[in-house]
């Protein structure tokens, strides 16, 4: 499990990258003189896509107590393949930042 904690890092990290991406625009053009993939370079040279975007992002120790949470109530679930048997009936869940609660009911 710990193997994948390097690969969700780098997930979050391309996913954090997307707002700066799509607000990059038209302006901007792909240098020829660059690595054969190209890169992107700015009409401004103060411009550093890069250095905003690794600035965006936040360490997960950092944002422990922030964000939003999501609370179900009176969840009921069946499979469609077998609706006589009701699997959930009645539950109560709540996500939270800090984790999740949950709260069975009849």
């Amino acid at each position: 499990m710990f193997t994948l904690v390097s690969d969700f890092s780098k997930a979050r990290a391309a996913v954090a990258r997307i707002p700066g991406l799509l607000h990059l625009g038209s302006t901007r053009t792909l240098s020829g003189n660059g690595p054969s993939t190209g890169t992107i370079v700015s009409s401004r040279v103060e411009d550093d896509v890069e250095a905003k975007i690794e600035s965006m992002v936040q360490s997960p120790k950092s944002n422990v107590n922030k964000g939003v949470g999501v609370q179900f109530q009176n969840v009921d679930f069946d499979y469609p393949a077998r609706p006589d048997m009701r699997v959930l009936n009645g539950m109560d869940f709540e996500i939270t930042p800090a984790g999740w609660t949950d709260r069975l009911m009849d």
